[in-house]
């Protein structure tokens, strides 16, 4: 399947989260966070903002490695979700819902993970698990 977009850009704002994520997790590696957060929004059903991030920092990252071995399955995951919330916003494209579920989707793990209840990975896992269509 073909990729969303070329390359995962990220705001500062995700970064700072992100970093404070990697501090209370463990977890070391940017793309696992970032796929964790992309699902956790996916699985809230909240509608995306499709709002344009014009302003970006220095993290990115190519569709392959924020994907790993799921390209497919998290392309898929995407596209379905858009065609859903595309509905009452006809001019979402996919790569606006999926970089707007993503951006939600860190903050959502901050606000749940690092605000709320610092505790290790399970938190996120059965977040995520739970609630996942």
């Amino acid at each position: 399947m073909k990729p969303l977009v070329e390359t995962v850009r990220l705001t500062s704002c995700a970064r700072e989260k992100l970093i404070q994520l990697k501090k209370v997790t463990g977890i070391e590696h940017w793309n696992s966070l970032c796929r964790w957060g992309f699902c956790f929004a996916v699985a809230s059903r909240l509608k995306p903002t499709g709002e344009e991030f014009s302003e970006r920092c220095n993290i990115e990252m190519s569709w392959n490695t924020f994907t790993g071995e799921w390209g497919d399955v998290l392309a898929g995951v995407a596209l379905a979700g858009w065609q859903t919330a595309r509905e009452g916003s006809p001019e979402l494209t996919p790569a606006n819902y999926f970089n707007s579920m993503l951006e939600m989707g860190i903050a959502m793990l901050h606000k749940t993970v690092v605000e709320k209840d610092p505790s290790t990975i399970d938190t996120i896992v059965s977040l995520v698990v739970s609630d996942f269509p």
